[in-house]
């Protein structure tokens, strides 16, 4: 351990720019409770123990926290956007949607406000729009869509909406969940308890199970049911057999599915018992066995895994990347 430990510290120091243009890979990843930006084969690249928590890059930037405050760093490590907002979120379409006590807005890359808002929620921006929420008088909150000027593009109307994907978006109607495209056309009826986003021309879909009544933190919980993935027709191409696919999204030819979770009642209160993911292709079958406790989808040729409470990123051929470290 000793030996580790002093070989980390040689690789944080001398650590240059020359180093960072031929590392095209930054990884966040922890050693002994500490936060890093790795590399392959557990080489550390950056140095950022002083941040609580860190995320991947997107679009050159990094979302940071350090004692609840939210900003950004470059792949060099410095800080081009401050920490100064109470929440923020990766960036998306070029803008990051962020918060500042009351004030809620988008801002551009170099952290200038783009517009504010008053909505209820906002998401990122995916394919020029983003996913609001407000309240109605009669109705409660409503979900629906505004673009990169604020306005809202598809109302207000549905009982929950998710970011679009390939043109289309899932949404919540009367209880059940279908897609629409960008103009608000329903173009897969709302008959699924739930779904993810299209990836590869497919989409996860929840399908089967009941509702029965729960003690917390949800009156109602869902029970049974398997997800399955469907086309932009709404034709099942692979058939429902995974407890868990919700934010499954095919990568490099790759998604994430889980098999063999379940809830458990425990006198009334229904706890969700994690099964194994593995990761199949466009044609339903396993190309990396279920193995691990929690695993991502894939991102620049690599996924984020758990395994043995250790975690690790993996390639497509389930060789490690970055071995699993606490």
């Amino acid at each position: 351990m000793r030996k580790y430990i002093i070989l980390v510290l040689l690789l944080l120091t001398t650590c240059n720019a020359s180093k960072f243009k031929k590392s095209r890979l930054l990884l966040p990843v922890r050693l002994n409770s500490k936060n890093y930006y790795g590399t392959f084969k557990n080489k550390i690249v950056l140095n950022v123990r002083q941040y609580d928590r860190i995320g991947r890059f997107f679009e050159g930037l990094a979302l940071v926290v350090k004692d609840n405050k939210y900003g950004f760093i470059s792949r060099k490590g410095r800080e081009l956007i401050p920490l100064k907002y109470s929440f923020a979120m990766p960036y998306s379409d070029g803008v990051a949607a962020v918060r500042k006590g009351n004030t809620r807005g988008y801002i551009d890359k170099q952290g200038e406000i783009i517009f504010f808002h008053k909505y209820k929620s906002a998401d990122s921006f995916y394919e020029g729009l983003a996913v609001i929420s407000k309240n109605q008088t009669l109705t409660g909150e409503r979900y629906g869509f505004i673009n990169k000027k604020g306005k809202i593009e598809i109302p207000t109307m549905y009982e929950n909406a998710s970011s679009f994907s390939e043109g289309l978006a899932g949404v919540k109607i009367k209880g059940k969940w279908g897609f629409i495209n960008k103009s608000g056309k329903t173009v897969i009826n709302a008959v699924y308890h739930s779904v993810g986003h299209f990836s590869s021309g497919l989409a996860p879909v929840l399908i089967g199970g009941k509702f029965v009544k729960n003690r917390y933190p949800y009156d109602k919980v869902l029970i049974g049911g398997k997800w399955g993935f469907i086309n932009k027709k709404g034709r099942l191409i692979i058939q429902p057999k995974y407890s868990n696919a919700r934010n499954s999204m095919f990568r490099f030819g790759l998604a994430p599915v889980e098999m063999g979770g379940i809830m458990r009642n425990r006198e009334g209160l229904y706890i969700k018992i994690a099964g194994k993911i593995g990761y199949i292709n466009i044609k339903g079958r396993f190309v990396i066995e279920p193995k691990f406790r929690y695993a991502e989808n894939f991102l620049k040729g690599v996924a984020k895994v758990y395994i043995n409470k250790k975690m690790g990123y993996i390639n497509v051929k389930s060789e490690w990347v970055w071995e699993p470290t606490k």
